[in-house]
């Protein structure tokens, strides 16, 4: 009984060991993957590209400058009409309210002034009044037509052709016939009879204007992914900067996806958590006596965090490439101290998740794989033949 319970308890305990050792590597190398997908990139132009290859991980548009796209947006606003509703029924009025104050005639004035006053105001009312402010501020900008909504019908019409309260006035007086009686009609106030009948409409002009600056295409040209954007030393040209800010502003857009950061940090743990626990489950399986040896496991699973750790360290300092390090020395370290299948095993494991960091992954693991073999067996070979070449202790002669 006694020996039953101790096999439950050793077995309890390494399975502990074991989970520990999976979930700290776990815990280890997730945090040092970059999840983050910030742009450290300084872009000249004019100057070699500096960093390493980059190459299109994924679609994206190249969009245009911020002068380009404010050039065309002048250029397309040339065309923006702003929207005025007309007043039908403020001429009429007011033209009622001059013929009535004036009904017994203006001192020192024919009689038919009344009339034909009342027909010059009715004539400006019917081009369309507005307030001198706004008739000035249009003037100074770039739109030259206004679009004047009567009714259920809006037509374009040129800003010539209408009028400011103040130069509805002096409009009056261009006729020879008021003009010859200026000193007497300014008696009258004439300008308490010229009020706007045109008032702008804010939401169809705005409704127009952002449907002339949306209809501005952004992008100038289309990036596909595996496409190459910049080879390391290549002169960066007007068209390649863009492409690499293109490039920088897409990535920024897609790491504000929150969800879509989650699922991608979710799926870096149960990628790495299954290459871990295939490899501890190896070496429970055929190296159990491994873990009877503290130094032995340690340097296993520390490998893997290292070259883990240096290779995160080398993505996020562009300047030098991942291939500068030794992966290879991994599987020639574990060789000399223990199996060479062990030490490719590990070396495998390794890459694997290395690889996750990088845009040409398969690449990786294609090159790193043969090397680590060729390590291994260089180092077997290596091992098995200074065995040979040890004198035997039957032979030795003092």
């Amino acid at each position: 009984m006694s020996n039953l319970n101790l096999k439950e308890n050793n077995m309890l305990r390494d399975i502990i060991i074991r989970s520990a050792l999976v979930i700290a590597t776990v815990a280890i190398v997730v945090w040092a993957l970059p999840h983050d997908k910030n742009n450290i990139f300084h872009v000249e132009e004019g100057k070699p590209w500096k960093y390493v290859d980059i190459t299109a991980p994924f679609d994206f548009p190249v969009y245009k400058s911020d002068k380009v796209i404010m050039q065309e947006r002048d250029s397309v606003l040339r065309q923006y009409e702003p929207y005025y509703k007309y007043n039908e029924e403020k001429g009429p009025q007011m033209v009622k309210k001059f013929a009535t104050d004036y009904a017994d005639g203006i001192p020192d004035v024919p009689d038919y002034f009344v009339t034909l006053i009342s027909s010059r105001l009715q004539a400006l009312y019917d081009h369309g009044i507005m307030e001198s402010r706004e008739y000035d501020e249009l003037r100074s900008d770039t739109s030259s037509m206004i679009r004047i909504v009567s009714k259920k019908q809006a037509t374009s019409e040129s800003i010539m052709n209408i009028y400011s309260t103040k130069k509805a006035y002096e409009q009056l007086f261009t006729d020879h016939q008021l003009s010859a009686l200026r000193q007497q009609l300014q008696k009258c106030n004439l300008n308490n009879y010229i009020v706007p009948n045109l008032t702008y409409d804010r939401e169809r002009s705005e409704t127009s204007k952002n449907e002339l600056i949306s209809s501005i295409p952004l992008a100038s040209g289309f990036i596909q992914q595996g496409e190459k954007i910049v080879d390391q030393g290549e002169i960066v040209t007007e068209q390649t900067k863009r492409i690499i800010e293109s490039y920088m502003r897409e990535n920024d857009r897609r790491s504000q996806d929150k969800t879509q950061n989650q699922i991608s940090l979710m799926g870096q743990i149960l990628y790495v958590s299954i290459l871990m626990i295939c490899f501890t489950v190896y070496l429970s399986l055929y190296r159990k006596d491994y873990f009877e040896k503290p130094r032995s496991i340690t340097m296993l699973y520390a490998l893997i965090i290292i070259f883990t750790l240096l290779t995160a360290l080398l993505i996020r300092n562009t300047f030098v490439h991942v291939y500068i390090l030794p992966y290879a020395m991994a599987p020639i370290f574990i060789r000399v101290f223990m199996d060479s299948r062990t030490a490719f095993m590990t070396h495998v494991i390794m890459i694997l998740i290395c690889a996750l960091m990088l845009q040409h992954p398969f690449e990786f693991i294609v090159v790193q794989t043969v090397a680590g073999l060729a390590a291994s067996r260089c180092a077997n070979c290596r091992s098995a033949h200074s065995s040979s070449a040890r004198p035997s202790s039957s032979h030795w002669q003092p």
